[in-house]
């Protein structure tokens, strides 16, 4: 999508409606809601939307309520990528029932990649359900979070991109039935504050990186030990990788898949052995259905639970996310690993042709082409 406003959406349960089937609901998306395929954004301006439901936390802690620009999530249900660019992507808030409200902008899902092309101002960004790295050889997938890039800034409050006291333009003939039921609907917003003079208008590139390892015949695959040591060391922080060990061991063994059975159902491998070390955890594929698979969800809760312990870690300049391409490219070289020799690195940087600002904007008008532009779907110059 391009050149769009996409603005005060209400994503709710209809009140006296039945319950779904499957119990708690599905609603989120206020403002895009991507359930397959490929999505790109580009200058537009998606704020102010907003989630109203019950939280579900079952299921690998998947949430089943999200914001404003949203990929889906589900067993061996992946979407491909999410590219955005140039755009305002803020404001956008999840209400739970009963409960509270947060700020809840980008919700990257199941996504194979997170792209961006630069010069966003986004609020909130959630990485936390998208595809975990995996080291299959040609699958590119260790990294797949490829933010931030040039010009992109994320935390902003939407009152300092956009001008919600005079710069909100409404429709004449339009009623709202979002978040302002009954109200002329919101046509498109003024940019202000970082939002202004920052797309050049010549073309650009974006780097990114493609990232995958190999396990020697004949040898364990240890990868997992191998990037705590290595973020132990990169981030200086003392004891990180035994006590994440210790943790996510006694974590493996408090499982308990059928509470019903006198004693404790640990994950289980394919062959039937128990899931209760590091070591254990593995990724087992097939290649097609393996988010499914139980025997895969220690490898997942690894990945899940290593973002949370860095997070809590308040390492200082860690965004949200977390091991994005810079990350990567300081742990990892290519090559054979000097303490794990069996493991080879595959890696590389490679420049993905990016955007050039958009030649008109929202109204048609055109955007400046000798000087940088502003973020978002209006141009503020031109429509003065």
């Amino acid at each position: 999508m391009e050149n769009s406003t996409v603005a005060r959406n209400l994503v709710a349960a209809l009140p006296g409606a039945p319950p779904p089937s499957y119990g708690i609901g599905y609603w989120r998306g206020g403002g895009v809601y991507m359930s397959n395929g490929y999505l790109e954004i580009h200058g537009c301006t998606i704020v102010e939307n907003e989630v109203h439901g019950t939280p579900r936390t079952d299921d690998l802690d998947k949430p089943n309520l999200a914001g404003g620009v949203v990929a889906t999530i589900g067993n061996a249900h992946a979407v491909e990528d999410m590219v955005v660019g140039h755009s305002i992507i803020a404001g956008n808030t999840v209400h739970e029932t009963g409960g509270e409200a947060y700020d809840h902008d980008v919700f990257t899902g199941s996504l194979f990649y997170f792209k961006s092309k630069g010069y966003n101002r986004i609020g909130a960004i959630d990485f936390s359900q998208i595809l975990v790295p995996v080291g299959q050889r040609q699958w590119r997938s260790l990294c797949r979070r490829h933010y931030p890039k040039q010009g992109d800034e994320d935390g902003v409050d939407v009152a300092e991109v956009l001008n919600l006291a005079s710069g909100v333009t409404h429709s004449s003939s339009i009623l709202s039935a979002g978040v302002d039921a009954g109200e002329p609907v919101v046509l498109h917003y003024e940019p202000e504050g970082s939002a202004l003079d920052q797309i050049p208008t010549s073309r650009y590139d974006v780097s990114e990186v493609v990232a995958e390892y190999e396990v020697a015949s004949g040898y364990d695959d240890d990868f997992l030990a191998v990037t705590l040591d290595r973020v132990e060391a990169h981030y200086g922080l003392d004891g990180f990788a035994g006590d994440f060990t210790v943790d996510f061991e006694a974590f493996l063994r408090s499982v308990d898949l059928d509470p019903e059975t006198p004693e404790a159902e640990p994950y289980l491998d394919p062959s039937g052995n128990p899931i209760v070390t590091l070591a254990d955890t593995q990724w087992f594929g097939p290649r097609v259905t393996w988010p499914a698979e139980l025997w895969n969800h220690p490898y997942i809760h690894f990945w899940h639970r290593l973002d949370a312990a860095l997070f809590a870690a308040e390492i200082p300049g860690m965004g949200p996310e977390v091991l994005g391409d810079d990350e990567w490219m300081a742990l990892f070289s290519p090559g054979r690993l000097s303490e794990a020799p069996h493991l080879s690195i595959f890696m590389s940087e490679h420049a993905v042709p990016g955007f050039s600002a958009l030649a008109v904007d929202q109204l048609g008008n055109a955007r400046p082409d000798d000087e940088l532009c502003d973020i978002g779907a209006i141009e503020k110059r031109a429509n003065e």
